[in-house]
């Protein structure tokens, strides 16, 4: 790295901290901002059983306490392999959430730095890019929104910083550097952003090829596609399971028109540009973007290097080499403009020909939230910032830097009267800063001093004007998740491995909340997970509003909203439900179970309720009925029969077998109950079928008395197991294969990576690649 290069990076590290610091963990101090669900209610709340499970040497892999169990590590946004999150295994909560986003968001800004150097940006102007980014409102929104979010887009920059560097050098070494970055970019588990930096790269490849001419075309797509896809190689130990989890999950549900966002119309485009020129501390990186252009219309222009004194360029009169940015470089403003302008229509959702034919791209309609395309927008136009800001320090050509100046002036004064409260007063002086400091740029005396005004003045706009409103979300000090642990703990104490529990609680209350059931270890019938699997989701919302599964909003958002009359009290039952823990002020468990349960303690937040009803988890029933999906859930609900003595399944077993003939009386004990490990003892006077009220999901595998055994799908997300008569030991044990295999791919992969480096630096005569 170049030398002149290595202050910037450090001075990137300064201004995360100063949000970081300044503005997260100060704004903690004075509880300001909304606290994030996300970060409390579902991230932490992983990593702690995630750790302590690794700790314990079980449990990583399921997680026995949420949604009657579920899957944990193929839960990909978990983020259990990014680097970064090993701070949450040795710090506590705020500390490691600090350290964590300060992290992330050097990354963000060092990466976009170093992107900038590699278009051909001076350092000042790539710094400006930097901040642009790592302090615009996009990645200081999502640190405060969620670990989970800002650690996938820190690396887009970077992502788009190794693609330059491919383009420009198309070696193996190369596309393998670009590979291993991606590879980092996938472990946070946040995979719409990895959508949105691979459309990136693909796009910037497909300009350098088709635009610019790039030498090589052939060599270049064919290492940059092994580079797009040796990724998902490296992170197969990640990846496999997290396809095994979302093909399973209620993803797989079509998307809503709301779910995607709002709809695409001109007066909403009219009304997206207004705010986003009018939105404190955005103006003059919008500015300084349309200066960009001024640039790009130059062609060939010089710009002076201070490297070496002995020739001179006859425009300023600074003493230094030529230094000649190649047209190129430049071509990529127009590059960067048309990503500016596509993903910002992309952002106002569906209704647009060019949103018709962006949904037409695999996984193109995916993905929540056609708003988030706008981060890619956000992107572009801090790295147009970037140029803007060369053009006015760096033009040798005064009627360029003039031309500059005017733009900048120019339209801060029509932005003024466009927008229709005008420009935030911040904003119109640092726009008029930054042309004093341009201008004074050109003079003799304190040039350089003036050229770090802009970056200075850019950072101070994007720090102090745009606070607030943003960021949405804040931070919140001290013990959060404690207030009911001698409830929980007491409850604990009353339970057996037959047992679960249901926590109710308000929105957001993090002493009372689904993932309690984690952080207190109380087996829980319920969880706030994105990627729950769809069998129990439909279970789910049948048992909580008698009626079949809609749209994801009948299971996102529901922790208020789980005590309903609708409640089908059979299908509640079966989930061994024993104990309620609810919130005395959303306490509706009578009107909803109508009787069958008795008040076990009360304080003044919480009550304790026990099901009198609740069936066991693992019981024995002589007899199953085959049902279709549609019709499974309204006979469990209203069937006479007795669920003690019948079990509904998706499928016959392989055997044939569907029961005894008759009443007949057995029992079920679980003898050990580990997170991926469950024996119960069966006896039985007729052979019949072992229902264990955990979730049927693949990687589950059953032995009967030592010898494998089928599990089929009982009672729509459940597992039955065919069981002779007399007394049988029953083993569950839970060894998905697309752990193994992806651990097994990722390995492999990494070690042909290993030779295939020493072998490119062999060939080429030098230990590291070129930049």
């Amino acid at each position: 790295m170049k030398r002149v290069d290595r202050w910037p990076l450090g001075v990137l590290v300064v201004t995360a901290a100063a949000f970081v610091f300044g503005v997260l963990w100060r704004r903690s101090l004075n509880d300001i901002g909304q606290p994030s669900y996300d970060i409390y209610g579902f991230f932490y709340p992983n990593q702690v059983y995630a750790w302590r499970s690794l700790r314990a040497g079980s449990g990583l892999l399921w997680n026995r306490y949420q949604d009657c169990g579920a899957p944990l590590f193929a839960m990909s946004q978990v983020g259990l392999l990014y680097p970064v999150n090993l701070l949450f295994a040795v710090l506590g909560r705020e500390p490691a959430l600090l350290a964590s986003s300060l992290v992330n968001l050097s990354i963000t800004g060092a990466g976009t730095f170093l992107l900038g150097r590699g278009l051909g940006l001076s350092p000042l102007p790539a710094l400006c890019a930097a901040f642009a980014f790592q302090l615009g409102w996009v990645a200081t929104w999502l640190t405060s929104w969620s670990p989970i979010h800002i650690a996938a887009l820190a690396w887009l920059p970077v992502a788009l910083w190794r693609t330059e560097l491919l383009i420009r050098r198309p070696t193996g070494r190369h596309a393998m550097l670009l590979a291993a970055v991606l590879a980092v970019a996938h472990l946070p588990g946040f995979y719409q952003t990895g959508f949105y930096i691979y459309q990136l790269i693909a796009l910037r490849l497909a300009w350098a090829c088709l635009v610019q001419r790039a030498g090589r075309p052939l060599r270049l797509i064919g290492l940059a596609s092994a580079g797009l896809v040796v990724p998902f190689l490296l992170d197969a130990v990640q990846v496999l399971p997290a396809i095994e989890v979302t093909r399973q999950s209620l993803r797989s549900l079509q998307l809503e028109a709301r779910d995607v966002g709002g709809a695409f119309s001109w007066s909403h485009l009219a009304e997206a540009l207004s705010s986003q020129v009018a939105f404190p501390g955005n103006a003059a990186i919008v500015l300084l973007a349309v200066v960009a252009l001024v640039g790009a219309g130059e062609g060939r222009w010089y710009r002076v290097s201070r490297t070496s004194p002995d020739r001179s360029h006859p425009s300023n009169g600074i003493r230094g080499t030529i230094d000649a940015i190649p047209p190129a470089q430049w071509n990529s403003v127009y590059f960067y403009w048309a990503v500016a302008l596509v993903y910002f229509v992309l952002s106002l959702g569906p209704g647009s020909p060019l949103y018709d034919l962006y949904d037409l791209l695999p996984l193109g309609s995916a993905f929540r939230g056609a708003w988030r395309l706008g981060w890619v927008t956000n992107f572009a136009l801090a790295m147009l910032a970037g140029w803007g800001a060369e053009v006015l320090l760096y033009a040798p050509s005064s009627m360029a830097r003039t031309a500059g100046m005017g733009v900048l002036l120019v339209g801060a004064v029509v932005l003024h009267g466009l927008v229709p409260d005008g420009l935030h007063a911040g904003d119109a002086l640092i726009v008029l800063g930054v042309a004093g400091a341009a201008l004074a740029a050109h003079g003799a005396p304190g040039r350089e001093a003036a050229r770090g005004l802009v970056p200075a003045l850019i950072a101070v706009s994007c720090l102090f004007i745009a606070r607030p409103p943003l960021p949405l979300f804040g931070l919140r000090r001290g013990d959060i998740y404690s207030t009911h642990a001698a409830t929980f703990a007491a409850v604990r104490e009353r339970l057996t491995a037959q047992d679960r529990v249901m926590i109710v609680g308000g929105f957001p209350d993090f002493a009372l909340m689904p993932k309690s059931s984690s952080l207190f270890r109380l087996p829980g019938i319920f969880d706030y997970d994105t990627l729950a699997s769809r069998s129990y989701v439909e279970f789910f919302t049948y048992m909580r509003t008698g009626r079949r599964l809609r749209t994801l909003q009948d299971w996102y958002w529901i922790v208020d909203r789980l005590l309903l009359p609708t409640i089908q009290r059979r299908l509640f039952d079966l989930t061994a439900a024993r104990y309620l823990i609810v919130d005395r002020r959303a306490d509706r468990v009578e009107q909803a179970l109508h009787g069958g349960i008795q008040l076990v303690s009360e304080t003044d937040a919480v009550r304790v309720y026990e099901n009198e009803q609740a069936l066991p988890r693992a019981r024995y029933v002589p007899h199953i009925i085959v049902a279709g999906e549609d019709d499974a859930l309204a006979q469990l609900a209203g069937s006479p029969l007795d669920p003690r003595q019948v079990a509904w399944v998706s499928d016959a077993p392989r055997s044939g077998f569907v029961g005894s003939a008759g009443a007949a009386t057995g029992s079920a004990e679980i003898t050990g109950d580990e997170a991926e490990r469950v024996v119960v003892r069966v006896q039985t006077a007729q052979p019949g079928f072992l229902v264990l009220a955990d979730q049927y999901f693949p990687g589950w595998s059953a032995e009967v008395n030592g010898s494998e055994a089928e599990i089929v799908r009982a009672n729509v997300t459940f597992r039955a197991v065919e069981v002779p008569s007399g007394d049988s030991e029953v083993v569950f044990i839970y060894r998905p294969l697309s752990v193994r295999l992806g651990a097994l791919i990722s390995l492999l992969t990494m070690a042909t990576m290993v030779v295939l480096w020493r072998r490119a630096g062999r060939a080429t005569g030098h230990a590291e690649p070129g930049r």
